[in-house]
């Protein structure tokens, strides 16, 4: 299964900032929950980590993420992942073209374009049902990234997202969301 997503992220700091810190792996990894750097090979390979909790089953997963091309001078890169849960039961790879963009003297924006490609028992989920925790998780993330760059910004000390990833939580949001949004539009309906 393949998910393909784009992300924008608006951001109240200078490019120059922001550029900094998305090169930084060891500051941007653990904005998604769960997620880890846990070794630097060299200063573009790293080793990592990611701890899914769902329900009373954690699954950990390990793999490999590169920056395989950057350019410093119009702020972009490439950044490619690959992995599998240490059970066996699912793969992943990933690839990321990131771009950071100023829309102001103190004003900029990430942009991300991400294809991820799942096999194995993740994939079991459905491409709809991995779409909304997709969404979900890269929201998430863009909200961790904000507060990252817009504390150092403004010199304030930036408090690091929960270390565990509660995917069961996530589902039971998407569920409660979808029969809000199903009743909530038959009310709307009837007004």
């Amino acid at each position: 299964m393949e998910v393909t997503k784009e992300l924008t992220i608006p951001l109240a700091a200078p490019a120059k900032l922001a550029w900094r810190f998305v090169q930084d792996m060891h500051t941007l990894i653990p904005c998604m929950a769960g997620a880890a750097i846990s070794e630097t090979i060299e200063d573009s390979t790293f080793k990592a980590t990611l701890k899914v909790k769902i329900g009373p089953v954690t699954a950990n997963f390990k793999g490999d993420i590169a920056i395989e091309e950057r350019d410093a001078d119009n702020y972009t890169m490439t950044i490619s992942g690959k992995g599998g849960d240490v059970k066996g039961t699912s793969k992943a790879s990933m690839k990321l073209n990131v771009a950071v963009v100023s829309t102001g003297a103190a004003t900029s924006e990430i942009t991300g374009k991400s294809v991820v490609t799942v096999t194995g028992k993740m994939a079991s989920f459905g491409s709809r049902m991995m779409d909304d925790i997709s969404d979900r998780l890269l929201k998430q993330f863009a909200d961790n990234v904000t507060k990252l760059i817009e504390s150092e910004a403004a010199g304030i000390e930036y408090q690091q997202p929960a270390k565990e990833m509660n995917a069961l939580a996530l589902v039971f949001d998407i569920i409660r969301g979808w029969f809000k949004g199903l009743f909530g539009a038959g009310k709307a309906a009837k007004s």
